[in-house]
Parts: C-alpha cells; structure tokens; sequence
C-alpha cells in the first residue's frame, strides 16, 4: 500500500514537470524576438548573481537558452497587459520557487537540450547579438582598469 502512494506522488511530481517543460519550451518554440523592456538588466543581476539557488541562476547554469525560457516565462506571468496563458505562466513561477533546486536542475537542463536547432539558430543570434558584447565590454573594462597603486 505504501508503493502505491509513493507511485502517486511520484507520477504527479512527473506530470508536474511535464507541464512546467511543455510551458518553458512552448515560449522558447514561439518566440520571435527577446523584450527589449528589462531582458539585460536580468541577465546581469542573473549573471552576477553569486546566489546557486535561485532559480534564474540555476536555469542560466544550465546554458543560456534555458535561461531565456525563464526569463519569458516570468516576463509573460508579470505582464501588465491580458496575455493568453497568463495564469499558466503565474503559477509556473510561484511553483519554481516552492521546487526543489535538484528538480529545477533537471527542468532547467531538460529545456537546454531539448531546443531544436531552428530555435537554437535564434537563441544563438540572440546571444552573440546582445549579450556577448556585454561579456566583451566588461572584459575591455577590466583590463582598462589600472592596478591600485
């Protein structure tokens, strides 16, 4: 009787995250172009960020593309205006934050390499476009720097 109730849970942690990928990977499939509103300004704090466990942290970990799937994510659930979906994409991220960090590992790295490479060609683009020039910019900056004297 015991195995059947962890069976129970254990297929309802499975569908859960079933539905949390499905929803990750659906705004990955169809996106067009990354909001220009706060897409930086995240990924520097996220980027910076020397906290393991939060969950942008742990989704950039696990390659930018999953990153950005959370990132669009939490965009379209704090969205000011009526999206289709809005609710789904609410409780995806209340939930994130209630998971464990080992199932959000797991997402986050079942995300990365399920992209299909039509997707990846723009996540790509994406991130040569506008996030690597903010990689080299800090560098040039930290080498510009003179030592302290």
């Amino acid at each position: 009787m015991e195995s059947d109730s962890q069976t129970l849970v254990d297929t309802s942690a499975t569908e859960r995250q079933f539905i949390q990928f499905t929803l990750l990977f659906n705004l990955l499939q169809n996106f067009q172009r990354a909001p220009k509103k706060d897409f930086i300004d995240s990924w520097k704090a996220t980027n910076q960020s020397t906290e393991g466990k939060a969950t942008a942290r742990i989704f950039l970990d696990a390659g930018f593309a999953a990153w950005l799937a959370y990132f669009l994510a939490r965009n379209a659930a704090n969205a000011q205006y009526h999206l289709p979906g809005k609710a789904a994409y609410i409780r995806l991220i209340a939930n994130l934050e209630e998971e464990s960090t080992v199932h959000r590992e797991k997402l986050a790295a079942q995300v990365t390499s399920a992209v299909p490479p039509d997707v990846a060609e723009k996540i790509d683009r994406l991130y040569a476009n506008r996030i690597k020039p903010l990689q080299n910019e800090n560098m040039s900056q930290h080498q510009n720097k003179r030592p302290r004297e």
